[in-house]
């Protein structure tokens, strides 16, 4: 549900109530995967969470109202995010449980955190 509401909020430009039922859905994530440490499905749901959580984020630091030293905020947490998506993404694919339809999963995340990394040179 978590992630339902994150994703119609992000759509109608709530970025408040996405970055709230985002963290909702990892906070309950976090709590289930300890008991399910070899669960693949629950590393992946980590891994989209923290990616969907920074694209956020992103689209935080690109709403031009914004002060620049909050776009800078805003780009920061996002590659943070998206450094927590690939380490899952890379454990996964080094574990050797990477799926077919997740394979380019790590290389899209890797894109986006360049896209950070650029703004924050700018």
């Amino acid at each position: 549900m978590c992630e339902v509401n994150g994703g119609l909020s992000n759509k109608t430009g709530d970025t408040a109530g996405a970055l709230e039922s985002y963290r909702s859905a990892l906070t309950i994530l976090e709590t289930w995967l300890p008991s399910e440490p070899a669960s693949v499905e629950a590393q992946r749901f980590m891994a989209i969470h923290n990616a969907k959580l920074a694209g956020v984020y992103a689209k935080l630091a690109l709403t031009t109202e914004a002060a620049v030293d909050k776009q800078r905020e805003s780009w920061r947490e996002a590659r943070a995010w998206y450094g927590r998506s690939l380490n899952i993404w890379r454990d996964i694919r080094d574990k050797g449980t990477l799926s077919d339809a997740d394979a380019s999963q790590p290389d899209e995340v890797t894109r986006e955190i360049a896209k950070c990394d650029a703004e924050l040179t700018k």
